[in-house]
C-alpha cells in the first residue's frame, strides 16, 4: 500500500482553524479509528479499489466512539480518499465511505456506511479563513467491507472520480454545517425516493474537517 500525506502547504492552511475547533469539540471522545496510516487506490478488474488502515477498530453505527462525534454537532463521519494535485488545488475530487444515520441521502444503506463522491473546493470564509467545503455529491453503488482496522470500497471504475496512479491520499473526517460553503450543496441523487414516506431536503453549505493522517 502507498502511504501518503494529504495535508500540503495549501491544504494544511484550509484546514488549520476548522481543525482547533474539531480537537476541542472532541475533547474526551477516542478518534484514533479516523486517523489513516496506510492507504491504497488500486485497479480490481472494471472496479476500483480503495483501501485504508486506521490507528483502531472502525466503529459500526451502535459504537459509542462514533455516537460521541455525531451528537457533538458534527453529523456525517467517514474517509476519503481525494485526487489531490497541488499544482492546482481549484477543485478536490474525492470517493468516500460515509456513515450518517440522521441525515438520509442514500438509498444504499443509508443507516450505516455507505459511499459518496464528488467535489470539494476552497473557500474564504466570513473572517477571511480558508476552509474546505463540499461543492457537489453523488451517490453511486459500491461494496464497504470493515474488518478491524481496515476499511475497503470496492467502486464500479466509471463511478470513481479518484483513479489509481492519480496523487490520491486518504484521510478521515467530518462534515459540520457552515453557511460560508455553497448552499445548498448541489446534489446528484440516484432513484426518486431514499425510504418510504422520505424526501431528501436539499443540503445545506458542509465544511469538511480532515482528521490528519498520522505519519
Amino acid at each position: 500500500m502507498n502511504t501518503k500525506t494529504i495535508l500540503g502547504i495549501s491544504l494544511t492552511a484550509a484546514f488549520a482553524v476548522s481543525l482547533i475547533f474539531a480537537q476541542n469539540a472532541f475533547a474526551g471522545i477516542d478518534n484514533d479509528w479516523l486517523v489513516v496510516t496506510d492507504s491504497d487506490v488500486e485497479a480490481n478488474g472494471n472496479n476500483v479499489l480503495y483501501s485504508a488502515i486506521t490507528l483502531a477498530d472502525i466503529p459500526h453505527v451502535d459504537d459509542d466512539r462514533l455516537l460521541g462525534v455525531l451528537d457533538s454537532g458534527y453529523p456525517v463521519a467517514g474517509f476519503a480518499w481525494l485526487d489531490v494535485d497541488t499544482s492546482s488545488l481549484s477543485t478536490i475530487n474525492f470517493a468516500g465511505a460515509t456513515i450518517h444515520p440522521e441525515v438520509v441521502d442514500s438509498r444504499q444503506n443509508p443507516d450505516n456506511w455507505h459511499p459518496h463522491t464528488g467535489e470539494l473546493i476552497i473557500v474564504e470564509d466570513q473572517a477571511n479563513d480558508l476552509i474546505l467545503c463540499v461543492n457537489s455529491l453523488e451517490s453511486p453503488h459500491a461494496g464497504i467491507a470493515i474488518n478491524g482496522d481496515q476499511i475497503r470500497m470496492n467502486m464500479k471504475a466509471n463511478s470513481a472520480t479518484v483513479l489509481p496512479d492519480e496523487d490520491e491520499g486518504a484521510t478521515g473526517f467530518f462534515l459540520q454545517v457552515n453557511d460560508d460553503c455553497p448552499n445548498p450543496t448541489d446534489v446528484d441523487l440516484p432513484g426518486n425516493g431514499l425510504k418510504p414516506n422520505i424526501v431528501s431536503p436539499p443540503l445545506p453549505g458542509l465544511e469538511v474537517i480532515a482528521w490528519p493522517p498520522a505519519g
